[in-house]
């Protein structure tokens, strides 16, 4: 590892539990799958913000079910108390079901655009719906929250790579698979850590995971995605975009400090 990184990482970060590793799928629609990336990486999402408040999910579906981990992560994100809840409603469908309400009525009271989704498809385990309402609170508290858009954040990732030499071709499901551009992306932010040059001679597989491992150690960020989520697969464009995000944040906040 010395010949891929210049000096030793300064900081370290925390790492939410381990999650199994992903299986594959070429699907970006949410009803399409059993244990794709985006269920894996969302259930990471959640983990990374409830592990602030020891709290954490192992089966994202069923685990929110009582409504009192949605309230916990709306808690953390948007830094609010949704006041008196149920705790332990497990096996109480109506306080179940009093708590989902709790948590999507804060929601839409803060302009979020929920449709067709009420309190019984999340105590009902309605994976579709959980998904994309996850997806709904990743935009809000992750993307938009800073004023980004997709394309905003793809214009950024792409001069970064222009800046080292790097190619971001393929789109965001591809384009990260050698592990090149996450090298820019930390060299960037933090000037000689990385040997470019070493990383380029790298067999894909284990450029991809050293540049992974560099960026959780000097960006700061937990891993929403390992190398075993890329390797030979095509991952969710949502999956990529939450990570870019997130390693985005990193780099301002190292070139910040």
């Amino acid at each position: 590892m010395s010949a891929f990184f210049r000096k030793k990482p300064s900081s370290s970060s925390k790492n939410p539990a381990p999650v199994a590793a992903s299986s594959n799928s070429t699907s970006d629609t949410l009803g399409t799958f059993l244990k794709t990336d985006q269920e894996i990486v969302f259930t990471r999402w959640w983990n990374m913000h409830l592990m602030q408040i020891d709290l954490s999910v192992d089966d994202l579906t069923e685990d929110i079910k009582s409504g009192v981990l949605p309230i916990r992560l709306l808690e953390v994100l948007s830094n609010s108390s949704l006041g008196k809840i149920h705790e332990n409603p497990e096996g109480k469908l109506f306080k179940m079901l009093e708590n989902q309400n709790v948590f999507l009525t804060w929601l839409k009271k803060s302009d979020m655009k929920l449709v067709g989704i009420g309190a019984e498809d999340l105590v009902g385990g309605n994976k579709t719906l959980v998904l994309g309402l996850t997806w709904t609170l990743i935009l809000r508290y992750e993307i938009h929250k800073f004023d980004t858009t997709h394309q905003e954040l793809l214009n950024w990732v792409k001069s970064v790579g222009e800046k080292h030499r790097v190619a971001a071709d393929g789109g965001w499901s591809t384009m990260f698979n050698d592990g090149l551009l996450i090298s820019a992306i930390v060299l960037d932010a933090v000037p000689g850590a990385i040997d470019l040059e070493a990383a380029r001679r790298m067999e894909p597989f284990r450029a991809l995971s050293y540049a992974l491992d560099a960026a959780e150690e000097l960006l700061g960020a937990p891993p929403l995605l390992n190398a075993s989520d890329f390797n030979g697969k095509t991952i969710s464009d949502r999956s990529v975009i939450l990570y870019a995000r997130r390693r985005a944040l990193g780099a301002a906040h190292r070139t910040r400090t």
